[in-house]
This record gives structure tokens, sequence and C-alpha cells, in this order.
């Protein structure tokens, strides 16, 4: 199911009649998304604007760039090209409500949620495996790449 949003990515609705679904992915490039909607819907009319995004079942965020009629057979339909979206962990910075000046006994998981509550849910972490409690001292300073670079150089 793909979700739709506007320019200023607020959601818009679902595209429940998005059809022919495909992701095509260049060697060393970005990620494409492409549908078909039919022309006559209301999805076409009012959702898909240019310059919108959509957001996938997987939760990755596209922009539209185009919107092409498709003339075949009896039914009117328009494919929409979407380019994929990078977001990159230096370009958040880690609020200073999150910072932390001296903490002792913190596990991993409590600093990479406060990475992910700072990027607004865009990264992830997943742990595999129990870590030792660390003592952290100045975690938090700068972007959030910095701190995902402090927390790998603690654990």
């Amino acid at each position: 199911m793909l979700e739709v949003f506007d320019k200023n990515m607020l959601p818009t609705g679902v595209l429940p009649s998005a059809d022919s679904v495909e992701r095509k992915r260049r060697i060393n490039s970005d990620y494409e998304l492409s549908f078909q909607l039919p022309m006559i819907s209301d999805d076409y009319r009012e959702k898909v604007v240019q310059k919108g995004h959509v957001r996938d079942e997987r939760g990755q965020f596209y922009v539209i760039n185009s919107r092409s009629r498709v003339r075949g057979g009896k039914n009117i339909t328009a494919s929409i090209l979407c380019q994929h979206i990078m977001f990159k962990l230096n370009d958040f910075k880690f609020p200073y409500t999150s910072y932390i000046d001296e903490a002792f006994g913190v596990p991993v998981i409590t600093l990479t949620n406060a990475i992910t509550a700072a990027t607004g849910g865009k990264f992830t972490f997943l742990t595999h495996d129990v870590t030792d409690l660390k003592d952290v001292k100045d975690f938090g300073q700068g972007t959030c790449l910095e701190a995902l670079n402090k927390l790998v150089s603690l654990y």
C-alpha cells in the first residue's frame, strides 16, 4: 500500500488503486519507483501532485518526478515515476534536550533510541547482542552522525 504526502510531507492519503508497482535500482545509483493509476480516479486528480512524496510499504520515501499518460487498451492510465530520497545521518542535528552530560551504566539501546528519536524515526537501529553497561560522558554534541560515532567508540 502506497501512502501519499504533499510537498511539505503532510499526509494526503493512500493509493489503493495503484497498479504495476515496480522498483528499479541502477548500479551505484538511486532507487526508482514507478506505478500506474487510472486517470479517472480521485487518487490521481487530488492526491498525486508533482514534487509530492510517496512512502512504500517498507517505509522508504520517494519524490514524484513525472506523471505521463499511458495509451493502450480501453483504460486510460497514468504512469507515475518517483526517485528515492536519501537521508543522511549528518543532516540531523542532535537536540540539546537529549544531550547527556554524564551518566553511569547506560545500555546501548538507550543511546540508539535517542538517535532514532533525533532523526524522527528515519533511522532505526537493531542490536543483536547484549552489551555491557557503559559510563557515558558528553553524548549528543553536534549531529546524529557524531553521536553514532561516539556510540561506536564507546561500545
